[in-house]
């Protein structure tokens, strides 16, 4: 199964090194999307990971972990497939 994060920050990082800890799913399988290209330059060399700027590259994936800031939830796409396990990461804003 192929994981895909959309937005890997502080939540996201301690939930893939988690997965990389654990052997919980193979790093290989994993996918990040994101739009600082440092953060993604340090995910990369750390985790071992391939990253995007494409939310296309995500459509293959079978969960996506959702790891934005609330208030960022509204920008995010429809993903197409009906078989998709979608995380959130974000607490509801009052």
């Amino acid at each position: 199964m192929k994981l895909g994060f959309y937005g890997c920050g502080n939540m996201g990082e301690a939930i893939l090194s988690a997965i990389r800890k654990n052997g919980a799913h193979k790093i290989s399988d994993v996918i990040i999307l994101g739009r600082d290209l440092g953060r993604m330059g340090k995910l990369e060399k750390t985790y071992h990971v391939r990253t995007t700027s494409n939310v296309s590259d995500l459509q293959e994936c079978d969960i996506i972990i959702l790891g934005v800031k609330p208030q960022s939830l509204k920008d995010i796409p429809v993903f197409e497939s009906k078989k998709k396990i979608i995380v959130s990461c974000a607490k509801q804003l009052d």
